[in-house]
């Protein structure tokens, strides 16, 4: 499991399982900072589907830059499932 708290973070690509606005308040209530745009201090970009056919280059360029970690949507609602777990479990 990879703990995005305390982590700046960027999304890119589409994300399918919420609207990025709302992935944006989601992070940021779970513990990470969620900014709109990678700088040197990004630790995770968090990459949704990037819908391109074979020939067509991608149109982001977020994926080719050095030194910062990639992890998918789904590891980024793991990990949300995680924290909210944590949250649960204090209630008890």
């Amino acid at each position: 499991m990879i703990d995005l708290t305390d982590m700046e973070i960027v999304f890119t690509g589409k994300l399918t399982s919420m609207p990025r606005k709302q992935a944006f308040a989601v992070a940021s209530a779970f513990g990470a900072f969620p900014k709109a745009q990678i700088n040197k201090q990004t630790d995770y970009l968090i990459v949704g589907a990037i819908h391109k056919t074979i020939n067509e280059p991608l149109t982001t360029r977020k994926l080719d830059i050095p030194n910062i970690k990639h992890i998918t949507e789904k590891d980024f609602i793991d990990w949300c499932q995680w924290k909210l777990s944590i949250w649960k479990d204090n209630l008890k």
